[in-house]
């Protein structure tokens, strides 16, 4: 782990918050490369910060009782997820 000082500067739990906080240079946030806004700098290597750790991103559904609907964008969403690390690897 780098040895970098840092403080939390925001609980918000509000996604313009966040991207206000990053926006006025007061903070660095993590988001997934295809969601970052055209306004924020990707952070690469040469910013020396710790390398962030593998994670998931989960969908639920129902098993029972789920709307047509909520099937149909939970399979558009696995699909578009799909898509994505197809092209990423």
């Amino acid at each position: 782990m780098a040895d970098i000082p840092w403080r939390n500067v925001s609980d918000a739990t509000n996604m313009n918050a966040q991207l206000a906080i990053a926006e006025a240079d007061l903070g660095v946030m993590v988001l997934l490369p295809s969601t970052v806004p055209s306004q924020l700098e990707v952070l690469g290597p040469k910013a020396a910060l710790p390398p962030l750790p593998v994670f998931s991103v989960n969908l639920y559904l129902a098993r029972s009782n789920a709307s047509e609907i909520a099937r149909e964008l939970a399979q558009h969403i696995r699909a578009a997820l799909a898509d994505r690390q197809r092209l990423a690897a």
